[in-house]
């Protein structure tokens, strides 16, 4: 296959069932993150419920795409606890 087509391939990811509104769907408690050795997160907690409309607002290089990311388990954190549902 391809390189550049298998980049493009749908990920096989099982999708969490609905959660009830209001109840906690994704949780932060304490995250830090390191990048290159650099705390890039440090304490983090955020909490997220089904539902609701939230806004992560900062300047550039204030951890928001980070935050995200760790939050996906995209990147691994380096203290605390992510929990989704």
């Amino acid at each position: 296959m391809n390189p550049f087509k298998a980049l493009l391939a749908p990920r096989r990811r099982e999708l969490p069932s609905p959660v009830p509104a209001g109840s906690t769907a994704a949780e932060a408690a304490g995250v830090g993150v390191r990048l290159g050795g650099r705390p890039v997160l440090d304490s983090v907690d955020l909490t997220v419920r089904a539902g609701e409309v939230l806004a992560l607002v900062g300047p550039n290089g204030a951890g928001k795409s980070t935050l995200l990311a760790a939050l996906a388990a995209d990147l691994p954190v380096d203290s605390g606890e992510v929990r989704v549902d």
